[in-house]
Formats: structure tokens, sequence, C-alpha cells
């Protein structure tokens, strides 16, 4: 069956959406396919299906982001747009998301949280219940009041799904120059995107460069979350086989924006390159000391919290309203569906860490770290 004719597959996965100049770009590229027979092509180092290589390269002609912008980035489906905090902190800061989801996530709930409950300048005025609301509630913010509202206004946002855009996945999928103009000042997007793809794009600004959160996880992890939310995704339980086909190609980095390995060494060396503007952070590290990534986050975005912020604890209630169990127990995630009509509870799961060793072989546990250290040797950057 082709991927445009597949009725439960995701619009990202399809070939229906894309201009004839993008076809000949293709027939030129390299290609294979997926662990299910779904064409992907290697553009640029990257694979890609059809559908998001289109939207890959509008977000490169087009997108223009502010200098107070916020970019979350991580890979499909790894832990930073889906999981307790450290996801809900940095893939919710981050990404936004394991696979295309809305910002009702982790990552973006946290960085969307860090930056409206310090940011001094905004002034709201809320008057009245959230129910009601038709519109997102507001406060006038002064020293006691701000961290009330602003959770009050967040509050608002997670139930209506208002925090984050997807580039690649929703804004520029929809429409080649989506109205970017609507969005409020400062705004937060995330992206799978390739840190050299992305800055294709965001090179192009006239203003200064963005700010970039970027959210990994060690690839067994990944691999593990990404093969529990395929079987979600397609309303399936697949089978052994399939199991080893997925494994095969993580190892042979033949996935959508992979390979990972190179996904996460481009942001690895723009950290190091470009402190002011990169961030790399570890999920594993958001899981064992949050409250220090929560604040090593803030300093980043230039929002870093005041003494007396951290005494009343302002920290612990973003900790505890960015949590995998807040998040995953809200009616939007628990029933809801995201924009691009992907159930909301797919991107929820257990958030663990190393719970790869509940699912691969010694064998194939010893050739991930393989695969990773023999492509990573020498850059620096390791894994637990």
């Amino acid at each position: 069956m082709e991927a445009s004719q597949e009725p439960n597959l995701p619009n990202y996965m399809k070939d229906d959406n894309v201009s004839q100049e993008t076809k000949n770009l293709i027939s030129s590229l390299p290609a294979e396919k997926d662990f299910m027979g779904y064409s992907l092509y290697n553009y640029k180092g990257c694979w890609y299906y059809p559908n998001t290589l289109q939207a890959v390269l509008d977000v490169q002609d087009h997108f223009q982001p502010q200098k107070n912008d916020i970019i979350l980035a991580s890979l499909p489906k790894e832990t930073v747009l889906h999981h307790p905090f450290p996801c809900s902190f940095f893939f919710s800061i981050s990404l936004l998301s394991c696979f295309p989801q809305n910002g009702v996530t982790p990552p973006s709930v946290f960085v969307f949280t860090i930056s409206q409950v310090q940011n001094r300048q905004t002034r709201f005025v809320y008057h009245r219940p959230l129910r009601n609301l038709t519109k997102p509630p507001t406060c006038f913010l002064n020293p006691f009041f701000s961290k009330r509202f602003c959770f009050l206004s967040l509050s608002w946002l997670i139930r209506t799904k208002k925090i984050v855009e997807f580039l690649e996945i929703e804004l520029y999928a929809s429409s080649q120059t989506p109205d970017l103009a609507k969005f409020p000042s400062p705004m937060i997007f995330s992206t799978h995107m390739h840190l050299n793809a992305l800055r294709e794009a965001t090179t192009k600004s006239s203003s200064s460069p963005c700010k970039i959160v970027y959210v990994c996880r060690g690839l067994k992890d990944t691999f593990v979350s990404g093969w529990h939310y395929k079987n979600m995704l397609h309303r399936t339980k697949m089978d052994q086989a399939s199991f080893e086909l997925m494994f095969d190609a993580y190892c042979r980095g033949v996935t959508l924006y992979g390979p990972y390995w190179e996904h996460m060494w481009s942001y690895w060396k723009g950290s190091l390159e470009d402190v002011e503007n990169v961030l790399f952070m570890r999920y594993e590290e958001i899981i064992e000391e949050p409250l220090l990534q929560v604040k090593r986050d803030a300093e980043f975005l230039n929002f870093p919290f005041t003494k007396e912020e951290e005494e009343s604890g302002s920290v612990e209630e973003i900790l505890k309203l960015c949590s995998l169990r807040n998040l995953s127990n809200l009616e939007i995630n628990k029933n809801g569906r995201t924009r691009i009509g992907i159930d909301s509870n797919v991107f929820f799961r257990k958030g663990e860490v190393g719970d790869w060793k509940n699912h691969l072989t010694s064998q194939m546990a010893k050739k991930f770290d393989e695969v990773v250290e023999f492509k990573l040797r020498g850059s620096g950057l390791t894994f637990q």
C-alpha cells in the first residue's frame, strides 16, 4: 500500500503533500525502506519521509525566528517531550516532544513555565474562573502575584494545548508560509530537525540568534521508547521480527531524522561553539538532578531564579507542574488528540532511565554501545 493511502499513517510519514520541485529532488536522493516498508530519503545526511522533507525545506526557506523566541529540539519520541519532569522539563522544554505532539508534554510546559514565571516585563489581569475562559487568564504581575497567576495562565494553556508550535510537523506541514505574526512573542517552537538543517533557517533571520534547548537520551532507551510509540501509533502489537528489523535500522542509522548519533553530535558541537544560544541537556541528568537542571535551564534562558523565589518553593512548583504524573492525568492527555490526529496518550509511558534492560538482549545492548562509542569517538560526547 502506498504511504498516501494508509489510513492510520500520520501525515509526516506520507508522500501526498510534496511539490514537483521536491519530487524531482527526491528522485535523485539515496533511498531506503524503514522497518515497516515505507520509503525514507537521505538529504544532506539525514533521513526523511517525503512529506517531512517538504516541510523541512519550507522551514529552511521561510522560517525567521525572533531573537526572544525559544526552540525546543529533540529526537523523535525520545524522552523529552513525553516523560517525567526531565522530559517534562526538557522535552517540554524541549521538545516538544517525542513525536509530533502539541505543547502539552513536559518539556514544552517546563520552558513555558520558566519564561512566564520569570518574565517580569509581562502584564496580566486575571478576572474570572479558568473553567469559563475562552481566552487565556491574565493577571497583573508584581512580586506578590506573579507566580500564582502565571501558573493559572499556564493551567489554561496546558488544557487547551496552546503552548508550543511544531515547526516541520505542524506549521510548515500545513502551509509553506504560515502566519507567525499571529503568535505572541516570545514564542516557543519545537522541532526534530538536525541543528545544521535548522540553522539554514535561523541564520537567515535579521534578528539576533534565538535560544535553542536540546534534550537527548541514551540510544537504548530512545529505541525502546520509539518501539512502544510505534505500537501505540499504529494501534497494533508488532511481533519480534519487527522488533529486530527496527533494531537493525537503528544500528544502521536508517530512521527518520537519523542517524541519531549525528543528530545528537550536531547539537553537542553547537553547544560547545555557541554557549550563549545552544543548550545541550541529557534526559538522565534531568531525572537525577531535576532542581539543578531546572535552574540551569532558567539561567540559559536569561530568567534566573531570585533567592526569594528559590526559598519560596518556585522551583519545586515548576517540577510538580511539569511532572509526568500531573501531565499524564490531564483530561486532554488521557482522551485528547493532537492537531495532526495522534492520540495524546501515546506520548506518555514510564519515563524511566534504564527501561531498555526489560526489552533488549545483552547482545543487542552491546551492539548499541559499540555503535555509539564508534560513531561518537573523539567528540567528547558520552553516555552512561
